[in-house]
């Protein structure tokens, strides 16, 4: 055989193999992002579907919308960033078998309960355990979660809420954890200072209502300075801390009365995505 042929033979492509794998791309892009670049969601979705079913052909990998065997993940950050990601795992990230209800999704749990024990994302070993409350805990899902991930470091932990049906899921959820750390109590957040006898915490974590199930958005803003006073009253008053999460829509508002409080300094600020949903995590100080 010449050279030349053996030139032609490795130019040409590569058989196609028996094997087929189907796949699919869901891709997650900010509305203001994708306002801004002039593009959605179905469009950039078919743009990477082709692009890698081209590439990947030779491998005999397909498209299905439906059942794919692998699902990847683009999630556009800007108009120079995209992250792709490939789950390792049929369940999902978010699942836990300590957690029988969860009304806020685990993974968004535990990133406020990182940033309650770790505030400034540095992974040092707090000096003193800490005591936490949630004055507005629904089913207890960020307790649990930090408790469960971080309970080296808690001390006991308190939860309250108003509502009875969200203190039973929450009471299941705790026996279910065989949590001993954890405290459930029925009450409302703006007298839960003067129920607890003054006692002062160490770290409030709070998943401030959105307006969107049990109350609306002009209801919320308006009870935020409510919220900020019952905050106050339920933290050390002389190093407090607490990790908040917001809507998007809401968080200046709070923002807005923290400072006219005075009492607070914001730490850090993180964008979270709650499904369609803009929200934020805030920080604070005493």
């Amino acid at each position: 055989m010449s050279s030349r042929e053996v030139e032609e033979e490795d130019a040409s492509p590569p058989k196609k193999l028996k094997c087929s794998t189907t796949f699919r791309i869901s891709v997650k892009l900010p509305p203001s992002l994708g306002h801004h670049l002039n593009l959605n969601i179905q469009a950039v979705s078919k743009c990477l579907g082709s692009a890698v079913a081209k590439r990947m052909s030779v491998y005999g990998w397909q498209i299905s919308l439906k059942r794919p065997q692998i699902e990847m993940v683009a999630n556009v950050m800007n108009n120079t960033t995209v992250l792709i990601g490939v789950p390792l795992s049929t369940k999902p990230l978010s699942e836990r078998p300590y957690l029988r209800h969860i009304p806020l999704r685990s993974t968004v749990a535990y990133a406020v309960a990182y940033s309650a024990i770790f505030p400034h994302h540095k992974y040092e070993q707090p000096a003193e355990k800490v005591s936490v409350i949630d004055p507005m805990c629904g089913a207890a899902t960020i307790l649990l979660e930090l408790v469960k991930s971080f309970g080296a470091h808690v001390e006991y932990a308190v939860g309250i809420d108003n509502d009875e049906s969200q203190l039973e899921k929450a009471s299941e959820n705790v026996n279910i954890s065989q949590e001993p750390f954890i405290s459930l109590i029925r009450g409302s957040v703006t007298t839960a200072s003067k129920m607890l006898n003054r006692w002062e915490f160490d770290c409030l974590v709070c998943d401030i209502p959105f307006g969107l199930k049990f109350s609306t958005v002009l209801s919320v803003k308006e009870s935020i300075p409510l919220l900020v006073q019952a905050f106050h009253d339920l933290l050390d008053k002389r190093n407090g801390r607490m990790c908040l999460l917001i809507s998007y829509e809401l968080s200046d508002e709070l923002k807005q009365a923290l400072q006219l409080q005075n009492q607070f300094k914001l730490i850090c600020e993180h964008s979270l995505r709650l499904g369609k949903l803009e929200s934020v995590l805030l920080v604070y100080y005493r």
